[in-house]
């Protein structure tokens, strides 16, 4: 049996069925699990929550619960905190078709050889040819306006090799989708052109500093960050508009004044600036580099909310949080029924997407159906990797 009671009230034994919508409440990835020890219980009750849903026959012996005394207008003003978006107000999420992946790839092969090309032009001394990343933005766009979450799952399947380049694809996907509703629909072509070459100032980084796969020194450090001023200039030259240098400029610029190039503080980042650093960390965290690990999408996001105010605008993330959802289009998953399948489409509740069911680990049975998680009893019991179950993890439909 399924029981909500407040915060306080939780023990040692209990099991979380569920920690509610509000994902920012909490330092949870999952949200459901035994509550198997002190440490355990003391985050739980430190966060910010009111009241948790506990699951009865899944608990220890605990005794008689007492009932949750949070009222509900508190849990649905909670819930409204984490599913309202500022100024971008979407009808309800489509489900990705096999058609939004081939666009979706199409769009990210043209963009990546793109970039490559603006790079090998500057590289060379000649002049960057705003033209074709115009044609690039375009096919980008006409992705997103199908189905936005479709490119955004195929932007993450990324390979440690030429980061750089599709690091820069990823951010202008990101980007794009983000402003749309937020801006006219000429701002966000500008803003998709100036995702693709926020990074063009790296071609004047050395590859044994841009490639290497240890933490950087001091002094290699310096010049990595003046990648930043080489973007500037080159935009420069090449009479690239406003919001696109901003991008190019801020987006390693942090509210506590920490950033670079200039230390600009809160209140001195414009707000394409600030939609920029979010985006580029959160695609930096999410990607395979030659140093590290990818993190899953709601790992990197349960970080980044917990870094803050000092490191991101947080109206600007929250909103972010609520266009990409914890669990993106894409994300394989096991569930609590022994399924394993991936996201194919957002819901409502951020924490509960769409899931389309692949494979049954009871009897290793093949499916293909979906199942609305908001809507049903079963939850995501951890991210999976696909290839541990014999899958392939290249999303498609």
């Amino acid at each position: 049996m399924k029981q909500s009671i407040a915060i306080d009230d939780v023990k040692v034994g209990m099991y979380v069925h569920s920690l509610g919508k509000n994902w920012l409440k909490h330092d949870f990835v999952l949200g459901h699990f035994l509550i198997d020890d002190n440490e355990t219980l003391k985050k739980l009750k430190n966060s910010k929550l009111k009241t948790v849903v506990i699951d009865t026959e899944k608990s220890l012996d605990i005794g008689n619960l007492p009932s949750a005394k949070a009222s509900k207008s508190e849990e649905k003003a909670d819930n409204q905190k984490i599913t309202s978006t500022s100024k971008n107000s979407e009808p309800l999420f489509p489900v990705t078709t096999g058609a939004d992946i081939q666009l979706a790839k199409k769009a990210c092969l043209m963009a990546a050889e793109t970039v490559r090309s603006l790079m090998n032009d500057s590289r060379a001394g000649k002049a960057l040819k705003l033209e074709s990343a115009e044609t690039a933005a375009e096919s980008i766009l006409k992705s997103i306006d199908r189905n936005p979450h479709a490119l955004n799952a195929i932007t993450r399947l990324k390979s440690r090799d030429d980061y750089t380049l599709q690091h820069s694809v990823s951010v202008s996907a990101l980007l794009a989708g983000f402003a749309r509703g937020r801006y006219s629909q000429e701002e966000v072509e500008e803003i998709t052109i100036g995702g693709l070459v926020h990074d063009i100032g790296k071609i004047n980084v050395p590859d044994q500093i841009l490639n290497k796969p240890d933490r950087l020194t001091d002094n290699e450090f310096v010049i990595m960050k003046q990648h930043v001023l080489h973007s500037r200039e080159l935009l420069n030259e090449a009479n690239f508009t406003e919001k696109q240098i901003d991008i190019a400029l801020m987006h390693h610029e942090r509210p506590d004044g920490k950033g670079y190039p200039f230390g600009l503080g809160d209140g001195e980042i414009s707000e394409i600036g600030y939609s920029a650093a979010v985006i580029d960390v959160y695609d930096a965290l999410s990607s395979k580099r030659v140093y590290k690990k990818a993190w899953e999408p709601s790992q990197a996001l349960k970080h980044m909310v917990k870094w803050g105010s000092d490191q991101f605008n947080m109206p600007t993330l929250v909103s972010f949080i609520n266009y990409v959802g914890v669990y993106p289009v894409g994300t394989w998953v096991a569930l609590s029924n022994n399924c394993v399948g991936f996201v194919i489409a957002q819901s409502e509740d951020k924490l509960n997407p769409v899931v389309r069911l692949k494979l049954s680990l009871r009897d290793r049975r093949t499916l293909d159906h979906d199942i609305d998680l908001s809507s049903s009893d079963e939850v995501i019991s951890a991210v999976v990797s696909a290839t541990t179950f014999g899958l392939d993890d290249d999303f498609d439909v």
